[in-house]
């Protein structure tokens, strides 16, 4: 593909007019704490972990039970405001924690700023229209892989914002299991649907099982299933999520993917009931061979210090993951830390910054990509930001700071992925970065490996995932974890050569 022809498929543009010029909003999605959630009656809800049947007391006591998980060890409980002691005091009852809410965080996007890209096809030689631009896919030597193994049988159940049915590289939807869980409450729905104006859900399949039209997914042969957990205001709630891992589970997913890495919170909001719970859920899921994968989060924080822990991937029984770059090291964002991290994937971007940010402007404001080599510059309002706001050279305010171009794949060092426009109602592609985009990398190997051993317990799964990585010394490293995966690697220690060469090549080698 020629950089002329590049701009059909533009990345897009998070342009906000404002009174100097504009604003270009970095890549990078994440969510925070937002409080105590209620029921919609108005009451608390409170998630309960016992020992027993408890469940007679607790009603006794004036709650009412709405649904139970873990083998009905943990119960959603809906009562009074400040009736925890209550609870806390009936027999059986190990401990009380409230519902929280999580709020998925986007200050400068709106769905009209989408650029979408519907109707491209494969090139002639078979392989998908963007592969150029798949550098991710080849560094963990997908197109070998798929020699061996693509998916094919698995389920991938995705926890998100939806997924919007109808793109044509997402043709492996499973619409009639994908469903929601809002406010605690089950609801099935028509057809899915992606609430987020930048496709958050719809960019995480397409990673993971991407079809070959436009982009190839990791898992291309496998099928998509939709948990939305986030409402159209961008709220879910810890008991959601619960919900979700569980009917993952019900349906018997291979892998259940948790693209939802929080900001880093603070020890108080991981009280022991909530701890719990989550614990006890996920080991059930896991019980019933399901892998869960989660994003171990944005800010650049070390996890291993003071007690601050990411919602998902620092939970007992997930997989987490940290992203790495284009430079195949750890990026900018990313967080780390042994506690959270169990392998790295690619996720966009690069160590450094303004290496990744060398040549966004001209790409945004002149429509061009920057030749590598070419001296620019990056500007920004502020470096200190995780995900800094970018300039043009005469912004008020604007810090400057030289750079030289690097060689392919900048400019377009992001991960690309499907998208949808609501605005326009049409599908297309885009380019996005976070840790969220490394954990499906991670979601479609899972299945990979459960096509070529169907009845791999989860541990095993992520054993030979594990040992398939590189790039790190042992499964301990801060950074990466057990390393950066590697999809050859990991298919040929499950099947050895017996299925070298028994399926098509999604991309050329």
């Amino acid at each position: 593909m020629s950089r002329n022809d590049t701009r059909h498929v533009r990345r897009r543009e998070l342009l906000q007019a404002t009174a100097g010029g504009l604003l270009v909003g970095a890549a990078g999605v994440s969510a925070s704490f937002a409080g105590v959630a209620t029921a919609r009656s108005g009451e608390q809800r409170y998630i309960v972990t016992t020992n027993s049947n408890a469940e007679p007391g607790i009603e006794a006591a004036g709650f009412d039970v709405t649904g139970t998980l873990a083998d009905g060890t943990v119960l959603i409980v809906v009562g009074s405001e400040g009736g925890r002691d209550t609870l806390e005091g009936v027999s059986g009852v190990q401990h009380v924690a409230q519902d929280v809410e999580i709020r998925l965080e986007d200050p400068l996007v709106d769905g009209s700023a989408i650029d979408a890209s519907p109707g491209v096809a494969p090139t002639s030689d078979g392989s998908p229209a963007l592969w150029e631009f798949q550098w991710e896919k080849r560094l963990i030597e997908l197109p070998e892989a798929h020699r061996t193994a693509t998916g094919a049988g698995t389920r991938i159940a995705i926890v998100d914002t939806g997924i919007q049915p109808g793109h044509p590289d997402l043709g492996n939807l499973n619409e009639a299991d994908s469903l929601a869980f809002i406010g605690g409450e089950r609801i099935e729905v028509d057809e899915p649907v992606d609430v987020s104006v930048f496709s958050h859900g719809t960019m995480v399949a397409g990673i993971a099982a991407a079809q070959g039209e436009g982009i190839v997914g990791t898992a291309p042969d496998a099928e998509l299933v939709s948990i939305r957990v986030f409402s159209e205001e961008g709220i879910a709630t810890a008991v959601d999520v619960l919900l979700a891992l569980e009917y993952a589970a019900e349906i018997d997913a291979d892998v259940v993917n948790l693209s939802l890495g929080t900001v880093p919170l603070p020890p108080e909001v991981n009280a022991t009931g909530l701890r719990a719970a989550r614990e006890r859920v996920a080991n059930r899921v896991v019980r019933e061979g399901t892998v869960i994968t989660a994003a171990g989060g944005n800010s650049n924080a070390n996890l291993q210090h003071g007690g601050w822990f990411m919602f998902y991937s620092s939970l007992a029984g997930t997989v987490g993951a940290s992203a790495t770059g284009a430079d195949d090291l750890l990026t900018f964002y990313s967080n780390y830390g042994t506690n959270a991290i169990d392998v790295a994937a690619p996720g966009g971007g690069m160590a450094d910054p303004i290496k990744s940010y060398c040549g966004v402007l001209e790409y945004f404001l002149e429509g061009r990509i920057a030749d590598p080599g070419e001296e620019t510059q990056v500007c920004v309002l502020d470096l200190e930001p995780v995900f800094p706001i970018l300039v043009p050279p005469d912004y008020p305010g604007a810090q400057c700071y030289p750079c030289i171009t690097s060689e392919y794949p900048f400019p377009l060092n992001g991960i690309v992925s499907t998208v949808y426009n609501p605005s326009t109602g049409e599908f297309g592609y885009d380019w996005q970065g976070g840790t969220s985009f490394a954990a499906p990398h991670v979601a479609g190997l899972v299945a990979l490996v459960r096509e070529l051993e169907p009845g791999m317990n989860p541990r095993r799964v992520v054993d030979a995932i594990e040992q398939g990585a590189e790039g790190a010394t042992g499964r301990s490293d801060p950074e990466l974890g057990a390393g950066r995966i590697n999809a050859l690697n990991t298919v040929e220690r499950v099947a050895g050569d017996r299925g070298r060469g028994r399926r098509r090549l999604h991309g050329p080698p």
